[in-house]
């Protein structure tokens, strides 16, 4: 359960003794020290207060709120946008030696407009015969949109020539 509810483990323990529970088959489940539920069989004075005869019950009861996520979990939600947003890959030359944390320095450090350019993600990198010495091409997707209306392709265009702009400033990066 706690890899499926992505949850702090939790373990089984004889700490309290439910007052439904048989004397012998119970058990606590445990969560951070703190006892979360029970599970076990049914006390034979339970079962005849419920007017339960010749059966044997198992009861499993169980706080699911008091489980705490893993810190590392992120529940963030992000509605759906109202207007389209647009895919556009670009490929550019750099320096061999440039890491992908430069490039989206590089973008998110310069002055486009934060409120279009929602992405750029890295998606390809090639050294090869078409490559000269000492450059390699790297494709990036840049994810293109607006919360208030939908982009004319001019506009598009421009926050597009706004990341080369960048990307040729800061890291001397060709359009391939």
């Amino acid at each position: 359960m706690p890899k499926n509810l992505h949850t702090k483990p939790f373990s089984f323990e004889k700490v309290e003794k439910p007052f439904w529970a048989d004397n012998v088959a119970w058990l606590n489940i445990v969560h951070e020290n703190k006892v979360v539920g029970s599970m076990g069989v049914l006390s034979k004075k339970a079962a005849l207060a419920a007017h339960i005869k010749n059966s044997a019950v198992a009861l499993f009861e169980f706080n699911i709120d008091s489980l705490q996520l893993h810190p590392s979990r992120t529940n963030v939600f992000y509605p759906v946008p109202e207007y389209p947003m647009t895919d556009r890959d670009l490929s550019i030359l750099i320096n061999a030696n440039t890491k992908w944390a430069e490039i989206e320095s590089a973008i998110y450090g310069s002055k486009i407009d934060k409120n279009l350019l929602h992405g750029a993600h890295f998606v390809d990198e090639y050294r090869g015969k078409q490559v000269p010495e000492g450059k390699k091409s790297v494709t990036l997707k840049l994810v293109i949109g607006s919360h208030d209306k939908t982009l004319t392709s001019n506009e598009i265009e421009i926050c597009v020539n706004q990341v080369i702009k960048a990307l040729k400033t800061k890291l001397e990066a060709e359009v391939r």
